[in-house]
């Protein structure tokens, strides 16, 4: 896993866009009992930054960690990109909220 990749990346953004990117989580995205694999944390992360406009640059690791730091359960971690518990609708109300901006 390239290190930009590893989840253990978003202990490297600073204290409080740590607080931030978990606020955006815990307030746009749902948890599921299932995998949602019509999405890679590729995805989210870019809905994230949108949320944020252009001020917010997350890599796949940092949005990884934060992901699992919010309590969402992730498959296929071997791979570059995962997949995630999260709500289809919740990413589709996140998708409509950042189209706004």
């Amino acid at each position: 896993m390239k290190c930009e990749d590893h989840p253990n990346e978003f202990y490297e953004l600073p204290e409080e866009t740590q607080k931030y990117v978990l606020a955006i989580i815990s307030d746009y995205l749902s948890p599921i009992k299932s995998l949602n694999r019509s999405i890679t944390s590729y995805g989210l992360k870019h809905l994230i930054q949108k949320e944020k406009f252009d001020n917010l640059y997350l890599t796949n690791g940092q949005f990884k960690g934060a992901m699992l730091l919010a309590g969402f359960t992730a498959a296929d971690t071997s791979k570059q990109n995962w997949h995630f518990n999260v709500s289809k609708k919740s990413i589709s109300e996140l998708k409509e909220y950042v189209g706004r901006l």
